[in-house]
């Protein structure tokens, strides 16, 4: 059985079948942002992980995602914000209700 890959760097490359019986140390891979070509050796991702701080498609990805996430962020705030003031209001006209004020 074939180890379990737990490395993050999968999620973002695809190995290529060499069939090189002499190089078995080494693994083709392939970016699946920008398709760049890259050998890792010995089973070490770091070479893949480097590559990711380096690749211009997936850096405007996160970039995109980031932006996404801020104003997901300032929506969920403004929501809350007059969610509470929605909440006050109402109580506060429940409470004057009660006291016969209204």
């Amino acid at each position: 059985l074939p180890r379990k890959r737990t490395s993050i760097i999968w999620q973002h490359f695809t190995e290529e079948n060499t069939n090189n019986p002499f190089k078995k140390e080494e693994r083709l891979v392939r970016c699946n942002h920008c398709r760049t070509w890259a050998i890792l050796f010995s089973g070490s991702t770091t070479g893949a992980k480097i590559h990711l701080t380096k690749c211009h498609q997936y850096q405007s990805l996160l970039q995109n995602n980031q932006q996404h996430q801020q104003v997901d962020h300032q929506n969920i705030a403004f929501k809350r914000k007059h969610s509470k003031q929605s909440t006050n209001l109402a109580q506060t006209r429940l409470l004057q209700q009660n006291d016969g004020s209204l």
